[in-house]
């Protein structure tokens, strides 16, 4: 750093100069296709860390929910995305979210009356058929769901494991593009 005297007298101007600034612009560069890469890739192993904190908070007899997770990672020059979700299922969004279903009629899919085989536990736990009824269709009452947040809450368990893979993903970009243009990063 240089102080010079200015010619208006008593005031003094700093001028500043750095060594190696070729080298610096050329890291910030390449920086961003690194930090990327290493971002699509820490985010990948977050995604399936996300999804079976989803499938654990699932309650479910099918298991069908947690059968559809998916996650998906996408990565283009300048973002990262990363999608946790359910296909296939159509009750996955009012699971997740809650709501209300309104009163319909129920009719068979692919045969002409529907069929229920209602049964009773005994004392020892053994299941006996009680009643066979057969109808063409069957009014559904509504129903209030209450949103059982699977996903939602899986993100917010795994926040601060999102936000270490975030900063290891930086870290590993920058050192990639110090290595790449000979520099080390501290």
């Amino acid at each position: 750093m240089a102080r010079r005297p200015s010619s208006s007298g008593g005031d003094f101007q700093v001028s500043s100069s750095f060594a190696g600034v070729d080298t610096l612009v050329e890291q910030f560069k390449l920086a961003p296709k690194a930090v990327v890469h290493y971002l699509r890739l820490e985010m990948a192993r977050y995604a399936m860390r996300a999804k079976a904190a989803a499938a654990s908070n699932i309650q479910s007899k099918s298991g069908r929910l947690a059968a559809n997770l998916y996650t998906r990672v996408s990565a283009d020059d300048d973002q990262v995305t990363v999608e946790l979700g359910v296909r296939g299922v159509p009750y996955a969004r009012i699971q997740e979210e809650g709501g209300r279903i309104r009163a319909h009629r129920i009719f068979p899919r692919d045969r002409k009356a529907l069929a229920f085989l209602w049964m009773r536990r005994s004392g020892t736990g053994i299941r006996f058929a009680i009643a066979r009824q057969v109808l063409p269709s069957v009014n559904h009452p509504g129903a209030t769901i209450r949103a059982k947040n699977y996903i939602s809450r899986a993100i917010e368990q795994t926040r601060a494991e999102f936000m270490e893979s975030v900063e290891k993903a930086v870290q590993s970009g920058m050192n990639e593009a110090s290595r790449l243009t000979g520099r080390s990063s501290s």
